[in-house]
């Protein structure tokens, strides 16, 4: 509570190695149980409630955190917000979309930058990233390590060569002819 303000603590939250999340969460289903004092001290603390906070609201509460601080919604991989699993909790979001109520759904969409296909978002990245290269140089040989405003491009056009040339997904028919229309592209390196 001094650290963080308030007395939300997520569920598999460790403090020094002790679990207090589930402590929390054992006083909450233990409440008719419990001393008159110990019901008083628990509900003197900044942010007490006695209801168990739902898990949605909770890790979006930590997304929305993250957001402010940072000033997008890319959470790490294995990032913890609070102790809180955030980047676990943005993955499942994204990959159940379709069990979300249109409020959670449009609750995302104010946040900024968010995306809900980080993949395609970064291929249109590196695209963009290649087309600038290609404006500024006249050639599609990027070097291998290469940076692009601190854009991995040269790995990405060796993914690109390798791996959109044998598949023949929808995806990537798309993205193998964008590749083909710009200027000096070329599949073979060499």
């Amino acid at each position: 509570v001094k650290r963080h303000g308030h007395s939300r603590v997520p569920r598999g939250h460790l403090e020094d190695g002790y679990p207090l999340g589930s402590w929390v969460d054992t006083q909450r289903r233990l409440r008719t149980e419990l001393s008159a004092e110990r019901l008083s001290r628990l509900s003197l603390l900044p942010g007490w409630t006695w209801k168990t906070p739902d898990p949605w609201e909770e890790g979006f509460a930590h997304l929305e955190k993250f957001v402010e601080r940072e000033g997008h919604s890319r959470v790490p991989r294995g990032h913890l917000e609070d102790g809180y699993p955030l980047e676990s909790w943005v993955h499942n979001q994204r990959r159940l979309k379709a069990k979300l109520s249109l409020d959670q759904i449009s609750r995302f969409a104010t946040l900024q930058n968010w995306s809900w296909n980080l993949t395609k978002d970064d291929w249109e990245e590196g695209f963009g990233y290649l087309a600038q290269y290609i404006r500024r140089e006249a050639h599609a040989l990027v070097p291998t390590r290469h940076l692009e405003d601190g854009f991995p491009l040269g790995r990405w056009v060796v993914a690109q060569r390798s791996a959109l040339r044998r598949q023949q997904s929808p995806v990537n028919v798309e993205r193998k002819a964008r590749l083909n229309n710009l200027p000096d592209w070329v599949w073979d390196a060499r």
